[in-house]
């Protein structure tokens, strides 16, 4: 086979990446990660048929965008793989090869594709090659930045959908199992232990786990595939730092069953042990910590960025930045230089793979806003108005409810660069003087404004500001959102959906002259 392959990236072409609401995408990083313009998905499998989805028209699109080089128009410009060098190309077991001609399955479906990643195409014969399969959120921790809080009861419903994904072994390079957390859900348990793997010899299992949990049948399961990449997410590497975020977790146990999973490792040839490390605002300054730790140990890491939600974790949304950034950049330059002399110079890893390690702190380092720290800061605290607070609707699974600030420029409103907890009705933090988009959700999903409303800060000392919260839409689109909230939450069905569609001009006075003045 010729390695020499167009596209920067091959993940259109070998991989589909299987949400637990259904939702497919080509990889984890094309709505994540500051990566701008949130992209639909490629199909849902709660709805569509794997192999339809497959040869949809968003993955063609993307295909097509990919191949002629243009990465904005694929929407993958931004992307944080790219940023941290990784190679992206064409996963396949070298071995293959020596099938001349071709007799597996997988020898030969791998033959078709990298033909057609050769040439370009946008609908494909060759099957998708690497699966990363979502089938529920459940999880037996409550780690303080996951995202999945909010959706522990989302599973894959449609019949026929798991099996579909069971239909491909016989060509896949890698299946990568996904949670929750997957050595707890029952769909990975059997697959380990049960996978005919006669009819693919070449599987790589891989899977995140919070290693937590880590039987013997799983171990011995785990040692039947020929390849494995199990990466371990700690998110702290001394017990300080680990448990405040892990929640309901215990470093000692998890650092006993990694110490378990190196120890297979070194009679497993193509056994990978890494750990994955979400940074956050919690464990920035422990980051030298992580990488003596991973140096001890001989393995490696990856460095996962908090940079969407929850707000009062990500290294881009702050309450205070003076205080909140205190130490970074000490910790990132600290880091470095642990790495150079305690990984890099004794060749526990070898050039290539040093070389996206040093990308990784690179990354990182341009995720954050470093600009923040040169910009005036006021104080501002206030008591908000109740009928800003009527904005926001709690449901269920929410947490604490936060309000964040988002700068406006010629007009339009960017990320969220701020944020305050709401705590009786008040809010206290450090804004610069300008203009607001403001919003109230809680702290564990996006952050988005609230219809219309905005917010002006003026200085009023040289350390005080002062906060005037307003509504920057028309009063009848005021008057409208009132009335929606109120009868959402209060009014019978056929209402609610009239007042969804349109709200007669009577109604719309009525409510005026009811207002008070």
């Amino acid at each position: 086979m010729n390695d020499d392959v167009a596209p920067r990236c091959h993940m259109p072409w070998q991989q589909m990446m299987i949400a637990a609401d259904g939702n497919v995408q080509p990889c984890a990083y094309r709505n994540n990660y500051n990566n701008p313009s949130p992209h639909p998905p490629c199909g849902n499998l709660n709805k569509q048929k794997l192999l339809d989805i497959w040869n949809g028209e968003e993955f063609q699109q993307l295909r097509k965008d990919m191949a002629r080089g243009d990465l904005e128009a694929a929407g993958c410009a931004n992307c944080l793989a790219l940023k941290q060098d990784q190679p992206l190309q064409l996963l396949y077991d070298r071995d293959c090869d020596r099938e001349e001609p071709p007799n597996s399955a997988y020898a030969k479906n791998m033959r078709l594709k990298r033909k057609e990643v050769t040439s370009g195409a946008t609908v494909l014969k060759s099957l998708p090659t690497v699966v990363y399969f979502t089938p529920t959120h459940h999880c037996n921790l409550r780690c303080i930045h996951c995202y999945q809080d909010v959706s522990r009861d989302l599973t894959i419903a449609r019949k026929g959908a798991e099996q579909e994904v069971q239909d491909l072994v016989p060509t896949l390079d890698r299946i990568i199992a996904g949670g929750g957390e997957p050595l707890l859900l029952p769909i990975w348990k059997r697959f380990i232990q049960n996978a005919d793997l006669a009819v693919n010899p070449y599987l790589e299992f891989a899977t995140t786990t919070n290693a937590t949990r880590l039987s013997e049948d799983v171990l011995t399961g785990l040692r039947r595939f020929k390849r494995l990449a199990i990466t371990v997410s700690m998110d702290g590497c001394t017990k300080e730092i680990f448990e405040p975020i892990r929640l309901r977790g215990n470093f000692e146990e998890v650092v006993g069953n990694l110490d378990r999973l190196i120890q297979m490792s070194k009679s497993h040839p193509s056994a990978h042990i890494s750990i994955t490390f979400s940074v956050m605002k919690a464990n920035l300054p422990g980051l030298p910590d992580l990488v003596r730790f991973c140096a001890a140990k001989g393995i490696g890491f990856n460095l996962l960025p908090v940079i969407a939600y929850p707000v009062d974790q990500s290294l881009r949304s702050f309450n205070n930045p003076e205080r909140q950034m205190e130490g970074w950049k000490e910790s990132l330059d600290q880091s470095r230089s642990l790495f150079e002399t305690e990984f890099a110079k004794i060749n526990l890893v070898n050039a290539s793979i040093a070389e996206v390690h040093r990308s990784h702190f690179s990354a990182l380092e341009g995720h954050i806003p470093w600009h923040l720290l040169k910009t005036r800061h006021y104080h501002v605290r206030t008591r908000l108005k109740m009928s800003f607070l009527s904005a926001y609707r709690p449901a269920k699974n929410h947490q604490e409810l936060l309000m964040g600030f988002f700068p406006m420029k010629e007009g339009n409103w960017r990320e969220c660069f701020y944020y305050s907890r709401v705590e009786s009705n008040e809010i206290d933090l450090y804004l610069p003087e300008g203009e607001y988009a403001v919003g109230l959700f809680p702290r564990n999903i996006g952050p988005h404004p609230s219809g219309a409303w905005r917010a002006r800060v003026v200085s009023r000392t040289p350390s005080r500001g002062a906060l005037d919260i307003f509504w920057g839409g028309t009063t009848l689109a005021f008057l409208q959102r009132a009335l929606l909230t109120k009868v959402r939450n209060q009014s019978p069905r056929w209402l609610k959906k009239f007042t969804r569609t349109r709200m007669p001009r009577w109604m719309t006075e009525l409510i005026q002259a009811r207002m008070p003045r």
